[in-house]
């Protein structure tokens, strides 16, 4: 072991105030090897506790030492018939300068085995801290993990820990800050004298304002960690009156006739050890930030910039604010919303919906470029770290703002119309009900992953033709792997049976005068989409594309939507041409697929 490890020069430099995550309580053993005691024993540890008190007093906390804040026992309230004294509060005992512990302990009759640490329930509850195991997260920000606790092998909790960054916005609210105590030591003992050039008997001790070290180097006995050469006494005393017959025995106070007592003197054994330590106690005072945006609600300045137009011109957040302006982003930006939890896509027409996560949706457009168009003072409004998220996708302008967003944002006229996404659902709906007339079943069966697969049916999945291949992939797990086997099966009973339902259902359509293999020629088409190398060009899809017959697009953002049309279409197709040679024509009210496919019914 180096002795620079035991001067702990690296904790002296640590400031906790510029740290990214704080310690508010800790009592965790870092390293340790070996067997107390004994040869090639190791132990580092690691103490703090975090005590919050007046911004306006840090230079009364600062005197206090790691020995007034540390507590060995729980933080209960206390109660007499005078008073009662909150949990977790400081000071009361001694009339000095009272404070909170954000950290509370709690014991159970004493018991070592079963303890409990509890964040202080002001500071959950104002930022909105959601716990999840050892973590606590916060929903607004993304579920992001704010505060952690850390447990030892026996599973009791050693350390927690919390992002500065939310604890000081809960400072600056209160008006706070935190004298922030720390204990340090590490250890060693070895047979080696003078092992880092501390000979027997070296102590040293180092005082500064805010931290006091020690370095000590002592001979020890082997096994018992006494030190070298000591003796220990030991008396012991007993009463000369004890009568072992008499039934019901009482005994008086002791006194020196009926009082034996004898001492003697025991050497400690066990080879030299030296047992060599440095501990370092030290405080540092924690501020509160300038201003308080989650818990006081304060106004903060956005200096994230937005590209406006199409020669890379940007408006920071708050000119946008009042601009009037549409901005542009990239498809991109879906699928990264997407992967937060309580993340919202839904659709209002054919090219607008809302887009972004739980109570920070905001209402967006497609554009004929595939590019997604959004309304600036909405992103404005948003919270900076969901800028952050919107702002890395981003584009210069092209195409012009989406003709639906601007009919419903400024005409005040929302378009008549309904996107692929949704007549998908739609027509599966009418095509299961049109079956179970016809045969008792539906086509399609229920499946549990059925709601989280749905989700991923969207344009924006097919970007590029790695997104296509995805998105045929999902389609086809929604549509063809739910078919209803065991129904199609039981009304293609000619066919072999290792045959597939995709094979049946064009033998059902033959079997009424339908052009099968033409109608189920788009499903085809994303079967073997689903089977393609993502990373094979573009041309080699050209025989699955034309199957799906979705034309000449132009754009490969917009495939995707065009893919999903082309299969919902047909799905509509195949329910109406069944139900048509049946027969049994039904009036399908405010049907939202009419309107699409006027040529179909």
């Amino acid at each position: 072991m180096e002795k620079s490890w035991f001067e702990m020069s690296d904790l002296i430099r640590r400031d906790y105030e510029k740290s990214v995550w704080i310690p508010l309580l800790s009592q965790q053993v870092l390293n340790k090897r070996g067997e107390m005691g004994y040869d090639g024993y190791e132990e580092e540890y690691f103490g703090a506790v975090a005590v919050m008190f007046p911004e306006d007093k840090s230079k009364d906390a600062l005197k206090y030492s790691w020995s007034d804040i540390s507590i060995g026992h729980d933080n209960r309230p206390y109660a007499d018939e005078e008073s009662y004294v909150e949990a977790g509060s400081f000071g009361y005992w001694n009339n000095g300068l009272e404070g909170k512990y954000l950290i509370l302990q709690q014991f159970f009759d004493y018991s070592d085995e079963i303890t409990v640490w509890h964040i202080c329930q002001d500071l959950v509850l104002a930022l909105g801290l959601w716990r999840k195991d050892d973590v606590w997260l916060l929903p607004k920000e993304n579920c992001l993990e704010v505060a952690r606790l850390k447990r030892n092998a026996e599973g009791r909790p050693v350390r927690l820990e919390m992002r500065a960054e939310h604890l000081k916005d809960y400072l600056c609210a209160r008006k706070q800050g935190i004298l922030l105590s720390r204990f340090h030591s590490r250890k060693i003992m070895t047979e080696k004298d003078n092992a880092i050039g501390w000979k027997e008997g070296f102590s040293q001790t180092e005082n500064k304002d805010n931290y006091r070290w020690e370095g000590r180097c002592n001979a020890i006995h082997a096994g018992n960690c006494s030190p070298y050469g000591s003796k220990m006494a030991v008396f012991h005393i007993g009463r000369t009156d004890v009568d072992f017959d008499e039934d019901v025995p009482t005994y008086e106070f002791p006194d020196d006739d009926n009082v034996k007592s004898e001492h003697k003197t025991v050497n400690f054994k066990g080879r030299k050890l030296y047992s060599i330590s440095g501990e370092l106690w030290k405080t540092d005072w924690i501020s509160p930030a300038q201003k308080s945006p989650r818990v006081r609600g304060d106004k903060i300045k956005s200096e994230i910039p937005f590209v406006i137009d199409n020669e890379g011109n940007t408006m920071c957040a708050d000119e946008l604010e009042n601009s009037g302006r549409y901005l542009w982003f990239s498809p991109t930006l879906v699928q990264n919303i997407l992967g937060y939890p309580k993340a919202i896509l839904r659709w209002y027409t054919e090219d607008t919906g809302a887009l972004g996560l739980q109570g920070r949706d905001v209402h967006f457009g497609v554009n004929s470029e595939g590019l997604i168009n959004v309304y600036a003072k909405d992103i404005a409004l948003l919270p900076e770290n969901d800028k952050k998220i919107w702002v890395a996708h981003n584009v210069s302008s092209e195409g012009k703002v989406s003709k639906e967003l601007l009919q419903s944002q400024q005409e005040a006229e929302p378009a008549d119309t309904t996107a692929p996404e949704i007549l998908l659902l739609y027509n599966m709906k009418h095509l299961d009900k049109v079956v179970e007339d016809f045969w008792g079943e539906k086509m399609f069966l229920e499946h549990e992953e059925a709601n989280e697969i749905q989700k991923k049916i969207h344009r924006f999945q097919a970007v590029d033709w790695s997104g296509v291949c995805i998105l045929s992939k999902e389609l086809t797990r929604f549509v063809i792997e739910r078919l209803n086997h065991d129904l199609l099966k039981s009304l293609t009973r000619s066919l072999d049976s290792k045959t597939g339902s995709m094979k049946r259902l064009e033998q059902v359509l033959y079997d009424n005068s339908l052009k099968g293999r033409e109608l189920m020629a788009p499903l085809v088409g994303i079967y073997d989409l689903r089977k393609a190398d993502a990373h094979l060009p573009a041309n080699d899809y050209k025989d699955a594309i034309e199957l799906i017959d979705i034309g000449n697009v132009g754009n490969n953002l917009l495939i995707g939507k065009s893919i999903i049309d082309k299969i919902a279409e047909r799905i509509y197709i195949i329910a109406d041409q069944l139900e048509r040679r049946k027969e049994k024509k039904k009036c399908h009210g405010n049907d939202p697929s009419s309107s699409r496919y006027p040529n179909n019914r």
